[in-house]
Parts: C-alpha cells; structure tokens; sequence
C-alpha cells in the first residue's frame, strides 16, 4: 500500500486525546505534593480477537528482547541503542558516536548519529546535514567487525528503522507556508540492508518488536504481522496518536486534545488482553499536566513534562520529581532511563528521592 503525508508544524503537536467523557475515573493524588490527579481506563474499542490471535501476537513479541522499539516512538529519531543479552549500549551526542559496556566506554567515530538502529552486527543511522529546522541526513552503516562505514541512503532522512532484512525510513520534505508555519512531508520508504530496490511503503516502519509491527492509521492504531502479512485493529483512536512505542508487552502513546492544547494524556494497550489504560494528571492548581514524552526507569512507566518527571507507583499514584535540568527527549536502556539534553548530551536520570532542604522529591543526572 503506498501512500504519503503531511505533518504540520508551527504552532501544532503530533499526538490528540479523545474523548474521556464516557470513561470511569479514578482519583489519585502525587506523593510529594498532594495535588489532584486522574488514572483513568476503559475496555478497548476493537473487533474480538480470537486467543489464536493473542497468542500469535503474545508469541512475536516474546522471541527476542533485542530490539530497540521503545526508543524508536515514531517521530522521535533515537540517540540511544541497547542490546541486553551483553549489556551493551550505543549513544551518540554532540562530541560523537559511543558504545558503553558496564563503565568502559570507547568512542566508535566523530559522528553526530541519529537514528541508532543495531542489526546484525552492524549500527546503522542517520547523520544530519545541518542548516535545516528538521534535522535530516544521509543514512550510514558501521560494520563494528571492520569499523568501516559505509553511506548507505543518500536523501533527506528523518528517521529510521533496521528489521525484518530491511530498512525503513522517512525522507523529508520542508516548506515555508504563507502563515509563516511549516510544512514537513514525509515520505515513507523501504529498502534493502545495502540501499537496494528502494520503493514507497506504508503501515510497517518504525515501531515494531520482531515479527510485529504497530502503527497509526486512519484513526486506528493496527498491528501488523510481517511474516504473514495480516493486519490487525487494536484500537480506534478518533484523532490522533504521537510517540508510539513498544515496551513489554503493551503498546504505548501520547494523545493530545486539540480543543484544549494545554492538556494531553498517555495511553496504554495492553497486548495480552486488549485492555487500554489513560494516564492524565492535574496540579494542585487545577491546571492539566501536558507531556512531551515518557520513558521506563526499572520497568516503571515515568512521565515528562519538560520540568518534572511524574514516576508512577504500585498503588497508582505518581510520585513527581523536580528537575533543575532540561531535556529534549526521554529514553529506556535496560532498567534505565536516559534523556537527551538541550545541549546535545546524554545524561543517565536518578530519581534520588526526597530534597530535605526542599522537601520536595528531585530527579537528578549523570552525564554519560
């Protein structure tokens, strides 16, 4: 199925909430300032599957954890890869390209890699060429055997991802519209491990586990099974649905609500049973939290708002961290969480506990 679209940038977010007005609430409260929060849930809106279907979909997520979906999240190009079976982790920041076992680290080459994708032995990214709003770039490929590299796609990329003996990626286009707003369209593409055979693509690109693929469409967040080719609705999203990824064995999300841009929340499906969860939380003024991204610290879903991380807990309340830093995005390696400076680095986050001299729990940083 080929097929192309436009992303509107400006004034504008990626992701849409829908609406809640039906669903039973449940409320919380943060732990280090009592504020009023809400966790709310409700029973998917899908086809019944068969336990034939949840089984396939339980055994394409269950044969490997080598795989790098929940950083990829769509529109966000990784900075970090991470392979568990030898605790190996690859980062790129400003001053380069980085592989890190335990507390040895050695610098790999001077490149500036997004995108980081590790298959077969080799790291394949994307380089910016600078000078643009959307970072885009060729897309290269380092034989860590040989440590030689090779330019793989020569185009505007944005982003990418290496599975299934292909690579699959966006090549961007910008315009200036009238309003002073941008138009970014992004063409979705697939190739060969070498670049070969390049050709349009739809449905299967970015965020996927092994066998399985899940992306957005026409309202609908779908799976698709590669092998077989069968798509599957998990879930009818009325809008639209932003930072997709995977982790575990449940599909995550944020929605904002485009008639209140100040609120959003973070949605969950839960892939063994279809059943969705709704994460929106309030201040103690009233106000909405709006989140910019999420990651996994330990296992546990950890919410961003670009001044404070909000780390849920086994009783369902979120316990908020202040930050004195701020970040660009959020990323999961193993049981850590990492983030990505406006200043290029990558730093570790620590989710230290209670500030005596604040009295307020703070979430602090070790640069990587």
């Amino acid at each position: 199925m080929k097929k192309s679209f436009i992303i509107m940038f400006g004034i504008i977010f990626l992701t849409a909430c829908s609406n809640q007005s039906d669903i039973s609430v449940t409320d919380s409260q943060y732990i280090s300032e009592e504020p009023e929060s809400i966790i709310s849930s409700e029973t998917v809106s899908r086809p019944d599957f068969t336990e034939n279907e949840f089984e396939q979909i339980r055994c394409n997520l269950g044969k490997s954890s080598e795989n790098n979906s929940v950083n990829l999240k769509c529109e966000i190009p990784a900075k970090m890869c991470y392979v568990s079976e030898t605790d190996t982790l690859f980062y790129s920041d400003n001053s380069g390209l980085y592989q890190k076992n335990g507390s040895a680290v050695i610098q790999l080459s001077d490149d500036n890699a997004m995108s980081l994708n590790l298959y077969d032995g080799k790291l394949y990214y994307m380089i910016p060429k600078g000078g643009t709003i959307f970072e885009c770039g060729n897309v290269y490929c380092l034989n860590l055997s040989t440590m030689e590299k090779e330019l793989i796609i020569s185009a505007d990329v944005y982003s990418l991802s290496v599975h299934s003996d292909s690579i699959f990626y966006q090549t961007a286009e910008m315009k200036v519209l009238d309003n002073g707003s941008y138009m970014l369209g992004l063409t979705s593409m697939e190739c060969g491990l070498n670049g070969e055979n390049a050709e349009k693509c739809y449905g299967k690109e970015f965020v996927y586990q092994n066998e399985m693929s899940v992306f957005f469409s026409g309202g609908e967040i779908r799976t698709l099974d590669e092998t077989s080719g069968t798509e599957m609705l998990l879930y009818e999203e009325p809008q639209n649905a932003g930072n997709i990824c995977i982790f575990g064995n449940s599909v995550y999300y944020i929605c904002n609500d485009f008639d209140n841009i100040h609120s959003n929340s973070v949605k969950k499906i839960d892939l063994s049973d279809g059943e969705l969860e709704i994460f929106s939380l309030k201040q103690s003024s009233g106000d909405p939290v709006y989140f910019l991204d999420y990651g996994f610290e330990d296992g546990v879903l950890c919410l961003y708002d670009g001044i404070s991380f909000y780390r849920a807990e086994p009783d369902g309340k979120f316990t908020k961290y202040e930050s004195k830093n701020a970040y660009k995005s959020v990323y999961t390696c193993g049981n850590d969480m990492y983030a990505l400076k406006t200043d290029g680095k990558i730093a570790r986050i620590i989710f230290d506990g209670n500030d005596h001299e604040s009295g307020q729990f703070t979430a602090a940083e070790e640069i990587l």
